[in-house]
């Protein structure tokens, strides 16, 4: 270790930690992963995935066109942080054209996305090998990446170790991290110097975090408040796609739709009183709910929790396949339609008049509030938004977000948006203020790994 102006000790490379990490690694590691392979190699969702992760690919799975040319590893959890890093990869590419452009993701639906991005953004796109030795060796051997971009989590030591050992550059973007875990942190300095010792700069998503991570014992000129690269969110032309899915599934031109976005187990429940509650308004103008869980697979068991309070659904499949939407409901004033499919949400966002988001009304800490924004709908999130905290804040000072300490709070604010135009416009025009106003996040990335680049790998 050495001194820095800030009178903190830097790592500058493995010590102790890491060897203590490294023999837990050879004890542990053979046991933690026969049992993965036993529980994931049975299911057909995770099999091939978790056979790459272990490192069992043919060489020209990894097999790239380097001849000079910069190499970019950009790895992102899952769904969620692959959708947020879309943005950075596609200027990535703009900016050094020629550039290999990796993706990675440790999901299948994180990697089913990455594959939806196709060739002209990345030239190879694999699942992120487990923090074995044995297992991501190979990657490294062969990819030699010039600059790894890690998104948002997934911080796994061993082999963040093992790529700066190699010289690459390492950028963690889209930091963050909470006041429990900076607290618990701050009193091992030496953990937290292991965790994110590797990275030649962290990015994090505003002041707070970036405090909350230097008072952990990271070298303040390495942590940089770059801001949240979702406010750079790559909204589509919607027009075509919203004007499709309303024939489709026989949107009425006189209706209000509400959506739950990204639910979690227990959720539903929640929210429901209230989606009741709104039938009470279908006599004036027709009502149509969206509940999309996080998880396409647990709509049936929604539309039967729904069904037991006596209210009528359908599955958005079931809807498409029978081709009945307009029948869906005996006079088609008040519809609930369970989402059972992936992807779709960025479509009813753009169709919706009032977005509740999940992940807030259980202890996950929230999801991505600024897509129902960026399309000018009023928010509501319920107390769980550790997460989004930031966001939270500042969307609720400019007026584009409702945020309710409990479940009972949810009906009057829905009823309020749904009678008054005027309410429901002014905050959903505040919203998407909010998101244009800090949009820019991107560009102070790229500037970012320009600097690093120019003072490592060249």
């Amino acid at each position: 270790m050495s001194p820095n102006p800030s009178g903190k000790c830097r790592l500058e490379s493995p010590s102790i930690p890491y060897f203590a990490y490294r023999t837990l690694e050879w004890l542990l590691a053979p046991i933690a992963l026969s049992g993965l392979m036993a529980l994931r190699i049975s299911s057909n969702k995770y099999r091939d995935i978790t056979l790459k992760r272990l490192g069992i690919l043919k060489k020209d799975e990894l097999k790239i066109k380097k001849k000079g040319r910069p190499i970019f590893w950009v790895h992102a959890l899952s769904y969620g942080e692959v959708k947020a890093a879309f943005p950075l990869l596609k200027r990535i590419k703009e900016q050094w054209k020629e550039s290999v452009l990796i993706g990675s993701s440790s999901t299948p639906t994180g990697m089913l996305e990455l594959c939806k991005m196709g060739d002209s953004i990345l030239d190879l796109t694999i699942p992120m090998p487990f923090d074995f030795t044995p297992c991501f060796l190979r990657h490294i051997s062969w990819l030699k990446p010039d600059c790894f971009l890690l998104v948002e989590t997934d911080v796994w030591p061993n082999f963040l170790w093992q790529l700066k050992r190699r010289g690459t550059q390492l950028v963690l973007v889209n930091g963050s991290i909470s006041e429990r875990a900076s607290s618990r942190l701050s009193m091992m300095p030496w953990v937290s110097r292991f965790i994110y010792g590797p990275f030649a700069k962290i990015g994090m998503q505003s002041e707070k975090d970036r405090d909350r991570l230097i008072s952990t014992g990271i070298d303040a000129s390495d942590v940089v408040a770059v801001g949240n690269m979702k406010f750079d969110i790559d909204i589509p032309d919607m027009d075509n796609v919203s004007k499709s899915m309303v024939k489709e599934l026989g949107l009425r031109d006189d209706g209000l739709v509400v959506v739950l976005g990204s639910s979690h187990p227990g959720e539903e429940e929640a929210v429901l009183p209230s989606i009741m509650a709104l039938r009470q308004l279908s006599d004036q103008r027709p009502i149509e709910v969206f509940v999309v869980p996080r998880d396409p697979g647990r709509a049936a068991e929604i539309k039967a929790l729904f069904e037991s309070q006596g209210v009528r659904c359908s599955l958005r499949t079931q809807l498409a396949a029978s081709n009945q939407a307009s029948v869906a409901s005996p006079n088609h004033s008040f519809r609930c339609i369970i989402v059972d499919t992936l992807g779709e949400l960025l479509k009813i966002y753009s169709i919706s008049h009032v977005a509740i988001m999940g992940g807030t009304f259980v202890p996950v800490g929230g999801h991505n509030i600024l897509e129902p924004a960026s399309f000018g709908l009023p928010v509501i999130v319920g107390p769980y938004v550790e997460s989004i905290e930031e966001i939270c804040e500042g969307l609720e000072r400019a007026g584009g977000l409702f945020r309710i300490s409990g479940k009972e709070g949810l009906k009057p604010i829905l009823l309020s948006l749904l009678q008054d135009p005027s309410k429901r416009n002014s905050v959903g025009k505040a919203a998407k203020r909010f998101v244009e106003r800090n949009k820019g996040v991107i560009d102070r990335y790229i500037y970012m790994i320009e600097e690093i680049l120019r003072n490592g790998v060249q």
